[in-house]
């Protein structure tokens, strides 16, 4: 999964409320054992709202996406289906 939310939305809870209501319907309905976000490094907020969420970084990668002509790296967390099972009972 991956995101991105208007500068005038951020900080306001949409995007924690959006991956809560997504990410059960993601394992229930495609089976899926596991997630993988990709992240900028340099989106603290992002990468401390998928670590609240029990996603863990798993790598990072180099010039993977270019955005407004600028490339920039990844941070690549997961979050298997049991871990999320497991938070949520």
């Amino acid at each position: 999964i991956g995101f991105f939310l208007h500068p005038a939305l951020q900080g306001k809870g949409i995007m924690r409320e959006a991956l809560i209501a997504i990410i059960p319907h993601l394992f229930a309905t495609y089976g899926m054992d596991a997630l993988t976000a990709d992240v900028d490094p340099r989106n603290d907020a992002s990468i401390g709202l998928l670590t609240s969420l029990d996603f863990v970084e798993t790598h990072r990668a180099e010039r993977t996406i270019q955005l407004r002509g600028e490339w920039c790296d990844s941070v690549y967390c997961a979050l298997d289906r049991k871990d999320w099972s497991a938070a949520q009972d």
